[in-house]
């Protein structure tokens, strides 16, 4: 096992209070940036504490990207809790590029603009989810709990897609037992993600 540095600390800290600033998400660079300092400064401490083959080279990738892989599926789960509360994290370049407006997610009005933004912060999710799979390659062991919840990432994108499903106000589940099925396999070896979900666009 290895041992949280001063540095991964002073990461630890820094993302905290990013997340309780909230910043304004501008372009999707401004949010990656924000899971870079948040989601991803979480799993790169547990990659060290785990005692993995460290965050350089392909590894460093992997971790990256599953962060905002994980990062951006989160705040699309949690996206009714955070407009409740005021918080969109959604970047005003995106929204400006469908035609969506701001003042209708926080009033939770699902429009055809604001639905097509969603999709397009999916298919980045399925893009950054793929790249972090294929940077890991069959992950060792010590670096299979730090990586399995990237196995969940189809499971989540398939809820959200979901028609009828309203992303603005319906926090969506995902079966508990398929959860607990798929990160059990994740943890013994078995692909991060499966063939088809990489062969999706």
């Amino acid at each position: 096992a290895g041992a949280l540095t001063q540095r991964h600390l002073a990461c630890l800290v820094d993302g905290a209070s990013r997340d309780v600033a909230q910043p304004r998400m501008e372009a999707m660079e401004d949010l990656l940036a924000f899971l870079d300092a948040t989601t991803g400064a979480g799993i790169a401490s547990a990659a060290a504490v785990a005692g993995g083959p460290g965050c350089e080279g392909r590894w460093g990738e992997a971790l990256a990207e599953a962060a905002r892989a994980l990062g951006l599926v989160r705040l699309l789960v949690r996206l009714p809790h955070q407009l409740a509360r005021g918080r969109v994290y959604v970047p005003k370049a995106l929204l400006a590029r469908h035609g969506a407006w701001r003042h209708d997610l926080l009033a939770g009005r699902v429009t055809a603009p604001i639905r097509s933004a969603l999709a397009e912060m999916r298919t980045e999710v399925r893009r950054r989810a793929e790249c972090a799979a294929e940077a890991a390659g069959p992950p060792p062991k010590e670096m299979r709990p730090i990586l399995a919840p990237l196995a969940l990432v189809p499971a989540w994108l398939d809820a959200l897609s979901q028609p009828g499903t309203d992303p603005l106000r319906e926090v969506v589940e995902i079966n508990p037992l398929r959860r607990v099925w798929t990160i059990w396999r994740a943890m013994r070896g078995a692909p991060l993600l499966p063939r088809r979900t990489s062969a999706r666009s």
